[in-house]
């Protein structure tokens, strides 16, 4: 597996040479280097049950960033049971989207989309209908609200107009149609603690919203699998809007152009 740490991150991008490494061709292009970037701006704590409602902790909820092959997306975390640290990073399988079908494990990556793990075993077990219902809700709303801005909930028709708190209450809806086909959280595996119950309204705004997509089919959400040894043993799976192969190809041309005229400068000092 293809690590960065936060260190040889700094390094690389002071250098200018993140992208140089990352442009390579990997397995027909498919995978990319995924860094997951130390930034908690948009990240608020939220206490939580992952067990009906027996137990309660506190963990982070937001929006995250992270660069593929050096481009910086927004991206967010699809379960609660996997983790990565900040400013570290794997080789991503980006072939499929969220609602590709579903596939089994080959090559240390699910061949498929969010409802490879929804029917294998890896979050909690569905059927084929509910896995792809499922799928499909969650990519309506990456697409939607993935890149939102203060601007996008000025109105409050979700109950808040406040960036941050949407942005928690988004990742919660996700988290809760995953795992519990976004049945509220106050109900099922996936609940709020009373501390963070006023995210409730927020969350059913958005769970409403995305049951009104429920054969939704996108091809711009894609879906970042880190790899996986067995089901149930992988780096945590991301979802985004990933950026066009063509705006990979412009970062390649520009690190290129940067080194070429380095070397320029280089030669002209040595004369």
């Amino acid at each position: 597996m293809f690590t960065i740490n936060s260190k040889t991150l700094k390094v690389l991008s002071s250098a200018g040479l993140l992208s140089l490494i990352a442009v390579a061709p990997v397995k027909a292009q498919t995978l990319r280097a995924f860094v997951l970037v130390n930034d908690t701006s948009e990240v608020s704590t939220i206490n939580v049950s992952e067990n009906s409602g027996s137990t309660f902790q506190n963990i982070s909820a937001g929006r995250y960033k992270g660069t593929l092959n050096g481009v910086q997306i927004n991206v967010e975390c699809n379960d609660l049971t996997h983790g990565i640290n900040y400013g570290s990073g794997y080789t991503a399988n980006v072939q499929y989207n969220i609602t590709s079908a579903a596939g089994t494990i080959s090559s240390s990556y699910y061949q498929g989309g969010l409802a490879s793990v929804l029917t294998n075993g890896d979050y909690t077990t569905v059927s084929a209908a509910e896995a792809n219902k499922r799928a499909s809700e969650h990519a309506w709303l990456i697409e939607n609200f993935i890149n939102s801005t203060a601007a996008t909930f000025a109105g409050g028709a979700s109950g808040s107009t406040d960036l941050n708190t949407n942005l928690a209450a988004f990742q919660l809806a996700i988290w809760d149609i995953n795992q519990d086909g976004g049945d509220g959280m106050s109900a099922g595996t996936f609940q709020l603690g009373a501390s963070s119950a006023s995210y409730a309204t927020q969350v059913n705004y958005f769970e409403t919203l995305a049951a009104a997509h429920t054969t939704y089919t996108s091809n711009k959400v894609g879906f970042i699998q880190g790899p996986s040894t067995a089901i149930g043993a992988h780096q945590q799976f991301f979802s985004a809007v990933v950026p066009e192969p063509s705006t990979y190809a412009m970062m390649a041309g520009m690190v290129f152009a940067g080194t070429a005229m380095l070397r320029k400068r280089s030669r002209r000092a040595r004369k």
